[in-house]
């Protein structure tokens, strides 16, 4: 009889949660994965101990699912900033985590790790340091993301404060990183990149902190004996300018950078016709009107009390790029032919 701990995790198919598996399976844990019905999932099968179905908008497949379980870690959520279905996101991103709150409480699970976003929190100038909240602030927030992932935080702390919940709430930044099996922006990009498809670039910075990173410190907010319910921690990494992205990218793939620098009133008047010709060709675009005011929004993230508390310790931007792009040439070697290697 298996008497190992039992995690499982929502979205487990997702960048995060790839990540996270591969993390306690290198730990010993036992893993059951949570599917949606109809989704691809061959690429976790090596990894999981067990995969079950279920959907976060299904509170009764999520009662099965966390049956005789420890940990769940709620990873499950639409990732978009910019043009959104609303009611979509709130379904998934707000009610799903309120249904996961319930079942974990319903199954007595030891702690819920909870993953927010940075954009979950508010600011008020360009130049403060951004630190961990207690309490989230929706109103104050611009797009359908970001206040999706402040009210489902609020209800994760609610539950703990209110309904004895045992939970904790982590806040990466942008991720960055290998086992992106279902693409990510950072991945559009490189594939962008690589092909001589970026022929300019903007102003603009941003934080990017590696999968692996957060799976570890995910695994770290797990521990009851030394984590108290209600945590809340920023995980961000390091800061770099899109300029320093294309030169890290140069010394990565061979491919040299633009020196074009387009203006951002330039950059923010040809956003739309970009987004179309990303609808178009049926791939995510680069840059939208919100990620652009993010390039240029504060990033100064403190990720202090990671450090101290769970030990977080994140990998250069620059080595996290690299193990991304080494990752999509094995796993989509199609989409680089004609780039040199190194």
């Amino acid at each position: 009889m298996d008497t190992r701990r039992i995690n499982v995790i929502t979205g487990a198919t997702g960048h995060i949660g790839v990540a996270l598996m591969y993390e306690l399976k290198e730990r010993g844990e036992y893993i059951r994965a949570i599917v949606r019905q109809g989704s691809g999932y061959d690429f976790i099968e090596p990894l999981a101990d067990e995969i079950v179905y279920g959907d976060v908008t299904d509170g009764e497949s999520l009662e099965k699912a966390f049956d005789g379980a420890d940990i769940v870690y709620h990873l499950a959520g639409i990732i978009e900033i910019g043009k959104t279905d609303a009611k979509l996101i709130k379904a998934v991103n707000v009610d799903g985590t309120r249904k996961v709150a319930e079942a974990a409480k319903k199954a007595g699970i030891k702690r819920l790790v909870y993953v927010s976003s940075v954009h979950a929190i508010d600011f008020d100038t360009n130049d403060e340091t951004i630190k961990e909240k207690d309490i989230f602030y929706p109103s104050k927030l611009k797009d359908d993301y970001s206040i999706s992932k402040a009210e489902a935080s609020n209800i994760v702390l609610d539950a703990v404060k209110n309904d004895g919940l045992n939970a904790v709430v982590l806040m990466p930044s942008g991720v960055t990183g290998p086992y992106a099996y279902r693409r990510s922006n950072i991945g559009q990009m490189i594939i962008e990149y690589a092909n001589k498809r970026l022929a300019a670039y903007i102003d603009g910075e941003y934080d990017f902190v590696d999968v692996r990173d957060v799976a570890r410190a995910m695994y770290a907010a797990a521990d009851t004996d030394k984590i108290a319910d209600g945590e809340c921690f920023l995980l961000s990494g390091h800061k770099l300018s899109v300029r320093e992205m294309m030169l890290t990218l140069q010394e990565i793939t061979g491919v040299k950078a633009s020196d074009i620098k387009l203006p951002l009133w330039v950059a923010k008047l040809f956003v739309p016709l970009a987004e179309l010709l990303c609808k178009i060709k049926k791939i995510k675009p680069l840059y939208t009107k919100s990620s652009v005011e993010i390039l240029n929004s504060n990033g100064n993230f403190d990720n202090s009390k990671a450090k101290e508390t769970l030990g977080f310790a994140p990998m250069s931007a620059a080595q996290s790029l690299k193990d991304e792009y080494e990752f999509m040439l094995k796993i989509e070697p199609e989409l680089f032919k004609k780039i040199p290697r190194k």
